[in-house]
């Protein structure tokens, strides 16, 4: 039997889940699809003990792990948005939050995507026998930089439904209506998140929004045309996840790199130290 490992943002049933203090005491009352998905597929799936195991789930809304594992010289598949359910999947990021996979190599990957995937997904093409078409992506639009402010902004809006009244985890201490918010949100949350939901709040202010998240959405779009017009030339499309000198400068932990591959009408993104044999092996079993 094969063992994956799961991080806390994926739901068991009756099991503890959130890796937010401000989720103390919760339970998931039901087992997330994808792992009923690989369970059914003679997997074991257990909680993520350690920070590199073998083969692990992962929701990777802020490029974190997918970082990670390129500094490990391993992989991270983020799938085509449907391909994966969500259900099960605590909300972070939603139009960002997917189930990837953690593996050693693109093969082990692809693997586990295709064992977890919904089986009546439609955006997947057949197989063909032809050849693949690989081409780098060159853009001197901001991807990095529209990706920081996007998340940051869908973060904060997010996780504002944690106020200690309704939702989450209550201070024990406060004196007023202002100091259980402040209280509440300062010990419920970490400090990395604590990062995020300030800078999100920031570009989401009166006096910031124009400048900052609606000129992302702009530029989002335009990134999105110029990836459409690569795949009609290619069926690997490799771009620099990072455009800015010092990624690390970044309210978010950049991605150095990112490969797209065409499903049909869909796109799965392999973040991964290049390396081309993995990637038309991939782009083979995928059939594209």
């Amino acid at each position: 039997m094969k063992t994956i490992f799961s991080d806390n943002s994926v739901m068991f049933k009756d099991k503890p889940c959130g890796e937010y203090t401000v989720l103390k005491g919760f339970t998931a009352p039901f087992t997330a699809r994808a792992v009923q998905n690989l369970m059914q597929a003679g997997y074991m799936v257990q909680p993520l003990a350690e920070p590199l195991a073998p083969l692990s789930l992962h929701n990777d809304y802020v490029g974190k792990i997918r970082a990670r594992d390129i500094q490990a010289g391993r992989v991270y598949l983020y799938p085509s948005y449907g391909s994966v359910s969500r259900s099960g999947l605590l909300p972070s990021v939603p139009s960002m939050d997917q189930i990837g996979v953690s593996a050693p190599d693109a093969q082990q990957a692809y693997a586990v995507f295709n064992d977890m995937r919904e089986k009546t997904d439609q955006n997947s093409a057949p197989p063909q026998n032809r050849a693949v078409k690989a081409d780098a992506f060159k853009t001197d639009l901001p991807v990095q930089e529209v990706f920081d402010v996007l998340a940051t902004a869908e973060l904060a809006f997010s996780l504002s439904r944690y106020d200690g009244v309704k939702f989450g985890y209550r201070a024990p201490q406060y004196k007023n209506l202002e100091e259980l918010y402040v209280n509440s949100r300062t010990q419920g949350f970490t400090y990395e998140v604590k990062r995020q939901i300030i800078w999100g709040n920031l570009v989401l202010s009166g006096e910031n929004y124009l400048p900052y998240y609606d000129k992302a959405m702009r530029l989002r779009r335009l990134i999105q045309n110029q990836l459409l017009s690569a795949f009609n030339a290619a069926d690997i499309v490799h771009i620099h996840g990072c455009t800015a000198p010092d990624f690390t400068l970044s309210p978010l932990t950049g991605c150095p790199s990112i490969t797209f591959l065409k499903e049909g009408r869909a796109v799965t993104a392999l973040a991964k130290p290049c390396c081309e044999a993995d990637l038309f092996v991939y782009a083979q079993r995928e059939g594209v």
